[in-house]
């Protein structure tokens, strides 16, 4: 709601770089650079290269009522897809005016996106020196793989495969082409990848619930977006919860359920849906429709449990919901009425990212949009990991109340604790960030060699293993007083 001092915006050769397929024909030769396809409202060429072009708009040329001008993108084959985005540096917010796939007719006569107040632009006149509107417009080529909602994407095998490849042969450096990769319901595991930096601009993993990315092993990895207008990205389609609109609240003080209508693009709140299967658990929270967020006293209405649910008809998408405890601190907060919002959330892994056994990764521009269960968790390793311009949250533009449907950052037993600079984690099914130590306890001393540990929490023998240090520290100082490498356990 404020203004963002100091920010930047990206360069030029930010821009330049974000071309996604070389071998395509380049818009400076579908468009003399001295022709604008933009109609209505004068524009300046910035970037016309391979499948990538930007333009500042100079002069301004919309205003709060209606629009003045659109965007022609010509030549576009039969499968390519393309994004249209107004990007404002200074105000550090972006507008997605139109994306989809080009159709037979669109290959050779081009497509008119209008641009406009009735697109999403918050607001006030586009363009002119005051406002340093871009217009960025993005082609990728035909991709390979259907999404779970019908959306073409890029397998991303190939992508995993060359990255492996990569950090076995010692390289130093590995670059992800900017796109949309399908990774399907695995566990993508990197192990031992050390000394590299892996620059992924533009590039969205897409998980089904049940996948997730997994670093084990790792050390001095930096894995990066270029900027928060074109991160590294992870995401899953579907989600990994049911959203859906609340249609009764009578029954909601006497036995404890609401009815509503759930949106298809989302799981049903049913025990034949896979993400709820799988879970131990789901919690149920209701949301204010008119500011997106949800009704709940700090003291525990993010704990209202669900119960179970009852189909009541309507193609399968009208359900009765029933709540499960704490649902007196909702009530308190503000009772929910018929058109708010409701999300039902199972929590079971694998995470959208997990750091295990790993030590100095820093992540930065890196943006992760949902997850089966918390968003990041770094578990015993070395630490001193660092996060940089991380975000937990709603992808622009969604439709979707929460981001993951657990913790946002859970951090357990590292060595040394997390830096987190310049980031955002909202909208999580539990807590934002949760750290925890892990520390294990010297019952007796058998001989010169051997000791009793009690590991309360069962997390350091999990990964402890012979050759691996250890260290012993004073029970009252916490000073150190001895380490040694572990023979066996």
């Amino acid at each position: 709601g404020g203004s963002l001092r100091g920010f930047a915006p990206p360069s030029i050769g930010w821009f330049r770089d974000r071309v996604t397929d070389p071998s395509r024909p380049p818009f400076s030769e579908l468009v003399p650079l001295d022709a604008q396809p933009l109609t209505g409202c004068q524009g300046q060429a910035l970037v016309q290269q391979g499948s990538y072009a930007l333009f500042r708009l100079t002069e301004p040329c919309v205003d709060r009522r209606s629009p003045h001008c659109s965007l022609r993108i010509p030549g576009l084959a039969h499968g390519e897809r393309f994004r249209v985005r107004l990007l404002h540096p200074m105000m550090h917010t972006t507008t997605m005016l139109d994306h989809g796939s080009a159709r037979e007719e669109f290959s050779t006569s081009g497509i008119e996106c209008p641009i406009g107040p009735q697109t999403g632009w918050p607001g006030g006149n586009i363009g002119g020196e005051n406002h340093s509107t871009l217009v960025e417009l993005f082609v990728e080529p035909p991709a390979l793989v259907r999404g779970w909602s019908g959306e073409l994407r890029r397998s991303g095998d190939a992508v995993i495969a060359s990255l492996r490849s990569a950090a076995q042969r010692g390289v130093r450096s590995f670059r992800i082409a900017p796109g949309e990769y399908e990774l399907g319901a695995r566990t993508i595991t990197l192990s031992g990848i050390s000394d590299m930096v892996v620059r992924a601009a533009g590039v969205t993993f897409w998980f089904v619930p049940g996948g997730g990315l997994r670093l084990f092993d790792c050390h001095n990895l930096r894995w990066e977006g270029d900027h928060p207008l074109a991160p590294f990205a992870i995401d899953y389609d579907p989600p990994a919860y049911a959203q859906g609109r609340l249609t009764s609240v009578d029954r909601i003080s006497s036995s404890s359920s609401v009815e509503a209508v759930f949106d298809t693009a989302f799981p049903m709140p049913s025990s034949e849906e896979a993400v709820f299967s799988r879970a131990g658990g789901a919690k149920v929270a209701l949301w204010s429709a008119a500011t997106r967020t949800m009704l709940r006293s700090p003291e525990g209405a993010v704990n209202a449990w669900f119960a179970g649910s009852t189909p009541l008809g309507q193609n399968g998408t009208r359900w009765r919901i029933e709540i499960g405890g704490h649902l007196d601190a909702i009530m308190q907060a503000s009772p929910p009425q018929v058109g708010d919002l409701i999300t039902v959330a199972p929590s079971r892994g694998p995470h959208a990212l997990e750091l295990d056994q790993c030590g100095m990764v820093t992540l930065r521009a890196f943006h992760i949009y949902g997850g089966t269960c918390m968003g990041i968790v770094e578990h015993p390793g070395r630490g001193a990991n660092k996060y940089e311009q991380l975000r937990i949250g709603r992808r622009d533009g969604s439709s979707h109340l929460l981001s993951v449907t657990a913790d946002g950052f859970h951090s357990v037993g590292v060595g040394q604790g997390a830096t987190i600079r310049a980031s955002e984690i909202a909208f999580t099914g539990d807590d934002l960030i949760n750290i925890h130590n892990a520390i294990c306890i010297v019952l007796e001393r058998l001989s010169g060699t051997e000791l009793v540990v009690a590991d309360p929490k069962d997390t350091i023998f999990d990964t402890l293993g012979p050759g691996d240090d250890f260290a012993l520290f004073d029970l009252h100082t916490r000073e150190q007083v001895a380490s040694g490498i572990l023979a066996a356990s």
